[in-house]
């Protein structure tokens, strides 16, 4: 199943209806390079659940490379970073041409909150989580890296949580 797919048809109405009564909502994406990531969860927000717009959401998009964060902020992608699984129709609607690239508008980067962290080095302080996205960034650890950056994480999900990794990941041998 594609993560985003499964974001939208099966862990955001589970989310939506365990978080109902307190109308909150928090991501964290860790690595999360030049922002694609915690762009398509605002985007999937925006799309499919706009009555969560009214609600306190939280996009946290973390990565070690400050010139990728800055990238991120940014919002802008080339025609070949689009057209890497974007529909259409969303390209239209969130998107404005900038010469050669797309630039995400700006209420949807507004979403979204980046920071320069390192999974390794004391956090700043963050909320518990509903769902982290820790995709791709495990693949460059050994096991028992692996297992300290999980232990971490963990304790910043909420109970009912979930933890979404890269499909090629693992998180032990």
């Amino acid at each position: 199943v594609r993560p985003f797919d499964h974001l939208r048809k099966s862990l955001l109405p589970e989310l939506v209806t365990k978080r109902s009564a307190t109308r909150v909502l928090s991501f964290w994406c860790i690595g999360c390079s030049t922002g694609q990531e915690p762009y398509s969860i605002a985007l999937i927000l925006r799309e499919y659940f706009p009555d969560l717009l009214s609600w306190d959401v939280e996009i946290l998009a973390s990565d070690i490379s400050a010139e990728a964060i800055h990238a991120a902020q940014a919002g802008l992608y080339n025609q070949i970073e689009v057209n890497r699984g974007l529909p259409v129709a969303l390209l239209v609607k969130h998107f404005q041409k900038d010469r050669l690239s797309w630039r995400l508008k700006e209420e949807v980067r507004r979403m979204v909150q980046f920071h320069q962290m390192n999974v390794f080095q004391p956090w700043p302080a963050v909320r518990k989580f509903d769902g982290i996205f820790l995709r791709n960034v495990m693949l460059y650890f050994d096991v028992p890296t692996k297992r300290q950056v999980v232990a971490r994480v963990l304790s910043v999900l909420k109970p009912g949580g979930h933890l979404l990794i890269g499909h090629s990941e693992t998180l032990n041998d």
